[in-house]
């Protein structure tokens, strides 16, 4: 609910959803340091590739005969070399 001044007052239920969350970090942190392991990072699902300027026109040509955005074909192509390799391990 907003109260007088504008802001939304929750009775507490997002400070103590914060304070779980905290301490489920912490909790997770401790038993990877008692294990030896590093904690996974989320991955943000975006990265920056470089590539020769004649490719990067020849990508975009592609997408454009397909129809579809340079993003689009780059994830496909992506997508379809990851999951041969996986493929190819479980063999």
């Amino acid at each position: 609910m907003a109260h007088d001044g504008g802001e939304l007052d929750d009775g507490g239920e997002l400070s103590a959803a914060a304070s779980v969350l905290k301490d489920s970090i912490d909790d997770y942190l401790e038993f990877c340091r008692k294990r030896g392991e590093e904690p996974e990072k989320p991955f943000s699902g975006k990265f920056m590739v470089r590539v020769d300027p004649s490719l990067h026109r020849e990508l975009t040509l592609v997408a454009a005969t397909e129809g579809k955005s340079v993003q689009s074909v780059v994830r496909e192509a992506i997508q379809e070399r990851v999951m041969r390799k996986v493929a190819k391990k479980r063999r």
